[in-house]
């Protein structure tokens, strides 16, 4: 009698431990990367949102879910899933894959064979956001974990000193160099390529008396400012008539100008849904200064 009690009482047991394994419900998490090393771990995804970028994609883990799962996203125009059911040595691993369509926001809802579900907010953005910026921008890398000696180095707090001590000075030489290539009083407008097939005559005319005429100001926004010169029909500027000014050795990509702030105002709310980070500004010959 005793045993058959024991016997009950431990099957009540397990089943109030599967019940609350089952409130937990399903889970979304995806494989922790650190530097280029994956460590085997699943690390949860923060409040169930994830960002991507167009031309890219993402792969979530599925954790409790009960049977094959099933997703499907909100706006296929923006972003689509395909389920992955895959069976390993440790079991059964369901895992759904996110590739990027355009920029926008989706919600994908994830549902297994109990009618359990989650729900994934994933925004994509514009992968041109990552490399095609407007401001400046330093890569440091100080080491691998992978590496012995470099993990030595890592681990030592005299090494972490040395690393701190060298980027600071990096950073102020960076810094040195970039804001002298910025210097608005050595900025030169860019001339289209056609203009550079001018006859002798023409390129004999001396600088100031070549530049003198454009003052009138004009106001526009400024897309871009980078160290590579563009061709004014690159497919980044959509299409839109560009003006380049060279500041430094830095050239600057300004839109939607015109001689007026209120139809260069009108030009900007535009321009701003497809370009991140953009701003009005005003070019008068070789200035380009923010309109404030």
């Amino acid at each position: 009698m005793k045993a058959k009690i024991y016997f009950l009482a431990m099957a009540f047991v397990a089943l109030l431990m599967v019940g609350c394994s089952d409130d937990d419900g399903i889970q979304l998490t995806q494989d922790e990367i650190i530097g280029d090393i994956n460590t085997g771990k699943q690390v949860g995804i923060k409040g169930n949102s994830l960002v991507i970028y167009t031309t890219q994609g993402a792969c979530v883990n599925v954790q409790g879910a009960k049977g094959k799962i099933s997703a499907q996203s909100s706006d296929e125009k923006v972003v689509t899933v395909t389920c992955i059911h895959e069976t390993g040595q440790y079991g059964k691993d369901e895992r759904i894959s996110l590739s990027a369509i355009a920029v926008g926001k989706a919600i994908v809802t994830v549902t297994d064979e109990d009618g359990n579900e989650a729900k994934l907010a994933v925004e994509v953005k514009d992968v041109e956001t990552l490399w095609k910026t407007a401001m400046p921008a330093a890569l440091i890398e100080v080491g691998f974990m992978s590496n012995a000696t470099d993990l030595a180095t890592l681990k030592s707090e005299s090494g972490r000193e040395k690393i701190a001590q060298d980027i600071f000075v990096a950073f102020g030489v960076f810094k040195k160099r970039y804001d002298g290539s910025v210097n608005a009083d050595s900025a030169t407008p860019v001339q289209d390529k056609v203009q550079s097939k001018a006859t002798k005559s023409e390129t004999d005319t001396p600088a100031s008396a070549a530049s003198s005429p454009a003052q009138k100001a004009v106001y526009g926004t400024q897309v871009l400012a980078s160290g590579k010169l563009l061709d004014k029909n690159d497919p980044f500027f959509k299409g839109y008539p560009v003006t380049i000014v060279k500041s430094g050795s830095i050239y600057k990509y300004i839109i939607g100008t015109a001689s007026t702030t209120e139809k260069a105002k009108e030009n900007y709310a535009k321009i701003r849904k497809s370009y991140s980070g953009c701003f009005m500004v005003v070019v008068k010959g070789d200035m380009v200064t923010i309109l404030k």
